[in-house]
């Protein structure tokens, strides 16, 4: 005979609630695709069961960030779970871009469960600086001449 409490039989029931309340109570991250067409950058997000207001879209600098709220569609007190795969709760994603975007022109659709952000490559001016170069030698009055 061991001396070795026994497990209350409970025990497994408690972890699964530990962990069923901990994931609703997690930020996550829904399913992201992210890819270059031409010109523009590309960024489709899965979040079926949402409507517009439950999420915003922001560009910082060149990360697109998006994040929301899913909500259960059900107000039920759950009594047993028998199949836990939709998350819910508080959401965000956040997309590294991989050049400038022109700000003024990116679109953004939510259709059939998914957002659609469209970011057009931002033009660029092809600006050509002369930079002028000091050294030490024209600090003390030395001169050289070349050729």
């Amino acid at each position: 005979m061991s001396n070795k409490p026994e497990k209350p039989l409970n025990e497994p029931y408690d972890w699964f609630r530990r962990m069923v309340m901990a994931r609703r109570n997690s930020l996550w991250q829904p399913a992201t695709d992210a890819y270059e067409a031409e010109d523009r950058f590309i960024v489709v997000i899965e979040m079926a069961g949402m409507q517009a207001g439950n999420f915003s879209v922001t560009l910082a600098d060149r990360q697109l960030i998006i994040e929301g709220r899913r909500t259960p569609p059900i107000d039920e007190r759950v009594t047993a779970y028998h199949q836990l795969e939709v998350r819910y709760g508080d959401f965000r994603t956040v997309v590294n871009l991989p050049w400038k975007v022109d700000r003024e022109s990116i679109s953004a659709t939510y259709e059939d469960g998914f957002l659609k952000v469209v970011l057009p490559r931002q033009k660029q001016d092809h600006e050509i600086t002369v930079v002028n170069i000091s050294s030490d030698s024209e600090k003390s009055g030395d001169t050289h001449d070349i050729g």
